[in-house]
């Protein structure tokens, strides 16, 4: 069976974002990244709030430029925006060390209401924003517990927090007539929570 190749690279590494008004100061630029000899590609866009602060919404813009110069900054046209959600985040607290692979998370409050089954999380480590992951609710126990899909990617401890209202999403993008390509990220207004995110994208080079 023929299998593509595929490369898997950061447009915005893990980042810890404090909120600022909608100008240039509160704007995120991620790397311009070349694609003149890739196909197409997948943009994963993964992005949580860490207060719980109502958000007038976040952007995540994808812009291309078939521009190949190094100065052709004017060149960036907007291929798709993604706007997230209007919800205030609800945290939970981790009780406890919670190791790698584990599905069952001890928190110190009722977790019933906000981390329903099916909802999308983000389990924040507080001292490393790399080690932040974002999972998906199995069920939850009254007073106890979250339990997850999948188990953690990496270990937890009393001072993380699992937070709700995260979001992940798969933008395709075809390549062919591309010669750049980048994520830019701002917040809307001039209020909102901070936000941890980051931004990969799986570029096809050769079709198997």
């Amino acid at each position: 069976m023929a299998t593509n190749t595929e490369v898997l690279v950061e447009l915005i590494a893990p980042t810890a974002f404090t909120h600022t008004a909608a100008t240039l100061s509160g704007l995120t630029i991620g790397g311009d990244k070349d694609v003149k000899t890739s196909l197409s590609a997948i943009v994963y866009i993964y992005h949580a709030p860490v207060e719980t602060v109502t958000p007038l919404g976040t952007e995540y813009k994808i812009q291309i430029r078939g521009a190949t110069g190094a100065t052709s900054d004017e060149d960036w046209v907007t291929f798709h925006t993604y706007v997230t959600g209007l919800t205030a985040a609800v945290a939970a607290e981790v009780a406890g060390n919670e190791a790698a692979g584990q599905t069952s998370i001890d928190v110190d409050a009722d977790p019933t209401t906000a981390f329903v089954r099916g909802a999308d999380i983000y389990i924040q480590d507080t001292t490393t924003v790399a080690d932040s992951e974002w999972g998906e609710v199995d069920f939850s126990v009254a007073v106890t517990t979250v339990n997850l899909v999948d188990g953690l990617t990496n270990a937890k401890d009393a001072a993380d927090t699992l937070w709700t209202q995260a979001e992940k999403v798969a933008i395709y993008v075809p390549l062919d007539g591309v010669s750049f390509i980048r994520c830019i990220v701002q917040h809307i207004g001039a209020t909102g929570p901070n936000i941890e995110f980051r931004v990969e994208m799986l570029e096809v080079t050769a079709f198997g």
